[in-house]
């Protein structure tokens, strides 16, 4: 019988969906079945244009298709039942549709493809679920079998999976930037306060990334809140570094870009995190720009 190997929630990052099919001693997959898919459907609300008495499927993609009656995108399970056996490519002419007759044992076959969270189905967190389809039959996610009997040839198909899985993408994310006005708009800046917050203004927000943490680069952009230059960079910037997500201060000296003090005024400000696989850059994201 088919089965998906559970995941652990949360998931982020890129991540591998593996089919496994296990056809018991005696049995096949039922020849009316060519190809299984896998998909992942949002199931939260975000992106769903249907209240909740109608909910609908949610916005979804395919992340594979896979043959049945092709071996190339398969491999088979040299021992079945030990965990950490090998996996080998099918031998000539083999498929996960090859009838399990002369062996005492199952065959375990797999499949497996990339999800790559940060951009399917729509590259943001949420709660999805993935699940089979049949013959590109939306309304068929199960896939049959057949045992066969000496006496009455092969017995009519049973249902056998694979189970719906259901995961939480949780991916890179700033939370709870707050300034020194109390909100997460705009920071107070006076050079000839005796308030030390006025004069060096801080600005705290939290890296959150439960489903794949890595390194991270973050930077922060202050202009003037009557400023008409809303370019990426703005007036100024502060910038720093963290080995994983954590809350972080960044502190603003007072000074502009040109080493002097700044006006006295409110400043707005934008934050830009980038996340990076040792030196491969895997994931970023702004709070409020653009």
């Amino acid at each position: 019988m088919p089965h998906m190997p559970a995941f652990y929630m949360p998931i982020g990052g890129k991540v591998f969906v593996v089919l496994e099919i296990k056809v018991g001693p005696g049995e096949r997959v039922d020849p009316i079945a060519d190809t299984i898919g896998i998909e992942v459907t949002e199931e939260d609300s975000i992106h769903n244009p249907y209240p909740p008495a109608i909910r609908r499927a949610g916005p979804h993609s395919q992340l594979n298709c896979f043959n049945l009656n092709g071996g190339g995108q398969w491999e088979k399970k040299v021992e079945p039942c030990n965990a950490d056996s090998i996996w080998l490519p099918l031998d000539a002419g083999e498929t996960p549709k090859t009838a399990n007759l002369n062996n005492p044992s199952p065959v375990v076959y797999r499949a497996k493809v990339l999800w790559d969270t940060t951009q399917v189905p729509l590259g943001h967190n949420a709660r999805h679920k993935l699940h089979a389809t049949i013959n590109a039959d939306p309304a068929t996610n199960q896939l049959t079998f057949q045992r066969y009997d000496v006496t009455t040839d092969w017995q009519p198909p049973y249902s056998a999976g694979p189970a719906v899985k259901r995961v939480e993408v949780k991916n890179l994310v700033i939370r709870d930037s707050i300034g020194n006005a109390g909100n997460p708009d705009y920071i107070k800046f006076d050079p000839e306060s005796d308030d030390q917050e006025l004069r060096e203004p801080k600005i705290t927000f939290n890296i959150t990334d439960e489903g794949d943490p890595h390194a991270y680069e973050w930077w922060v952009y202050l202009r003037d809140t009557s400023a008409e230059d809303w370019t990426v960079r703005g007036y100024v910037e502060i910038s720093g570094s963290t080995d994983g997500p954590e809350a972080v201060t960044a502190t603003w000296n007072g000074l502009g870009p040109d080493g002097l003090p700044a006006e006295k005024g409110a400043y707005t400000f934008d934050i830009y995190v980038r996340e990076s696989d040792g030196e491969t850059p895997c994931g970023d994201i702004w709070l409020k720009y653009p």
